[in-house]
């Protein structure tokens, strides 16, 4: 079946309202674990526009060519593939743009494929009165699709798959949904055989008092495939998930919380007929800041002495601006860069201005406090490696000042 093409940055926010006053992420670093030590792959970084977010951090205008002109949006995202080159490889960008409601409006996508980049991705958004999604559209250099989504008394009844055949919307396949008290089903409809529809999928949910899902029965093409069994801890946190098939258990995922709600494990065991027992053999890892937001995403498996140990895969680390400081605002980073992005031991300042001029640099910490300081003689064009001996991990800022800039940008120390 081809659905809908969304993409992660995209579909985490689409019915979600964005919350002013949390810190920004600036950030996110994917990492590989190779002989048990982490290696950074890629990263993305954030920008976000003006009056959206605490500190005013500056409105993002970004120009792409030939075609595209200029495109403001909320946030932008660039994507860096690290290889052995300083700085690393700008490969991709996003922008996200949103409505008066905080609720996604749009979704772009360039690449650059040599110098110039070009759009090859987007989507865009439609809501009712009641701020829920009606309309979902995406296009790729290929086709257009979208999701058309029916409610009735607020409840999401329906969602239609369609795809763009010159200016006619040709219906794909139908997903329906049919409440009847704590009983419900979910039916997927496609038209394998056009102009016949077909059900090709179905789960049946049963729910609780609270209205939370305990069984999910999934039937593909008629027949029974699987159930998941979910219990709930006395707050309402799902702490279990069992699988069976064919009448048998497969697999079980165990969820674990911290005191302020958040996820900091879940731990998958599998079925062992020998033992008659779940044998843990992966965990997901979640770390979070004090204000509650995912800082780092890992996954670890059991090694032979029955020990946790880092899985051979990927891993994220997400970084954040915007906590209560000293700093009261972000300025125009025009101009101004700074690399590898999050740092280790050392970080590189490339600075240019529109003629030569004396200027000196701070290095801040969040609380506003000057770690290093020094001045420039006279100059256009500057660049400097700056070792970051002693300085912990963290959040920093670099700030540049002459007499006609004051420029500054945020960077992430990790360890």
């Amino acid at each position: 079946m081809k659905a809908l093409i969304t993409l992660c940055f995209a579909s985490l926010a689409a019915t979600t309202a964005l919350a002013q006053s949390q810190p920004t992420m600036v950030s996110q670093a994917r990492y590989v674990i190779s002989g048990g030590k982490p290696a950074l792959q890629d990263s993305l970084t954030h920008a976000h526009s003006s009056g959206k977010v605490s500190y005013g951090l500056p409105e993002v205008k970004l120009s792409y060519s030939p075609n595209d002109g200029v495109y403001t949006a909320y946030e932008s995202i660039r994507v860096y593939k690290s290889t052995s080159v300083n700085p690393p490889d700008l490969v991709d960008r996003m922008t996200r743009g949103f409505n008066s409601s905080g609720l996604l409006s749009e979704y772009h996508e360039f690449v650059k494929p040599a110098t110039l980049y070009k759009e090859v991705y987007k989507e865009s958004y439609q809501y009712n009165a009641n701020d829920q999604l009606e309309i979902q559209t995406a296009t790729n250099f290929l086709e257009t699709r979208r999701l058309v989504y029916s409610y009735q008394n607020n409840i999401r009844v329906a969602k239609q798959y369609e795809i763009k055949n010159g200016t006619t919307w040709n219906v794909e396949g139908v997903d329906s949904f049919i409440a009847a008290g704590t009983d419900s089903l979910y039916l997927r409809y496609w038209k394998f055989s056009p102009p016949n529809m077909q059900v090709y999928e179905k789960h049946r949910y049963l729910r609780d008092a609270n209205f939370r899902v305990t069984v999910d029965s999934f039937f593909d093409y008629g027949t029974f495939s699987q159930a998941t069994f979910t219990t709930y801890d006395a707050l309402g946190k799902k702490i279990q998930d069992s699988v069976i098939q064919a009448s048998a258990p497969t697999y079980r995922l165990a969820y674990l919380y911290d005191n302020n709600g958040n996820l900091v494990t879940k731990t998958k065991g599998v079925w062992d007929n020998s033992s008659n027992a779940f044998i843990e053999s992966l965990r997901d890892s979640f770390t979070y800041n004090v204000v509650d937001q995912l800082t780092s995403a890992r996954n670890f498996k059991l090694d032979a002495n029955n020990v946790w140990v880092p899985n051979e895969g990927s891993f994220w680390r997400y970084y954040y601006y915007g906590f209560p400081t000293g700093i009261s605002e972000v300025e125009d980073n025009k101009g101004l860069r700074l690399y590898p992005v999050p740092a280790t031991s050392y970080i590189n300042i490339d600075m240019s201005f529109s003629k030569p001029e004396k200027f000196a640099v701070r290095i801040l910490d969040m609380q506003g406090r000057i770690i290093r300081q020094w001045e420039e003689t006279p100059q256009a064009n500057f660049k400097k490696k700056i070792q970051l001996d002693g300085m912990p991990a963290g959040n920093y800022v670099v700030q540049v000042m002459s007499k006609n800039n004051n420029i500054t940008r945020q960077f992430s120390v990790i360890n």
